[in-house]
């Protein structure tokens, strides 16, 4: 585990080092949603210190940052952009906790990555919040699952992350 740990510190940062931390079954920060969904989007977006077309078409910097204005930039360090994804990860924590409440910190982990990778508005028209709502696990993951596209087709890094994001949910 410290090898573990000095690696995420080399490579992202004491954020993405507590988050990775987290992932680990006897460690308590595995409790806390924000840590979890940390890891679960850096994992899944990965970094990128420059601006790149995304599979669905946008200009993309950092981990999946779409805005105009990071993007126009040019550049983002990985200290920049571990502060934003942690800004944006406690603003879409609250966003959910509106929506919806009881859930485990694995449930709203993974309602938050996948939250910020389709947005607020597709969750909310989603048929996966009603599932939530009414607390049918099962259905949700199958709903979860079905978010796999970008452009009309299957996106290998998106059938991973939902099965990822789904295993949380169960």
């Amino acid at each position: 585990m410290k090898k573990m740990m000095i690696v995420a510190l080399l490579i992202g940062g004491a954020i993405m080092a507590a988050a990775i931390a987290a992932t680990k079954p006897e460690n308590p920060a595995n409790n806390n949603p924000e840590l979890l969904a940390i890891h679960m989007i850096a994992k899944h977006e990965g970094f990128r210190s420059t601006p790149y077309k995304c599979p669905g078409g946008k200009m993309t910097i950092g981990y999946g940052f779409t805005d105009e204005a990071l993007v126009k930039k040019g550049t983002i360090t990985r200290k920049e952009a571990d502060r934003e994804l942690g800004i944006r990860v406690r603003a879409e924590l609250a966003f959910l906790r509106k929506q919806v409440s009881g859930l485990t910190p694995k449930q709203e982990a993974a309602l938050v990555s996948f939250i910020y990778n389709v947005g607020q508005g597709a969750f909310l028209k989603s048929t996966l919040l009603k599932r939530v709502k009414e607390g049918n696990w099962k259905a949700a993951q199958q709903e979860m699952m079905r978010w796999v596209y970008a452009n009309g087709k299957v996106m290998k890094g998106l059938v991973a992350r939902r099965k990822s994001e789904a295993k949380y949910l169960g």
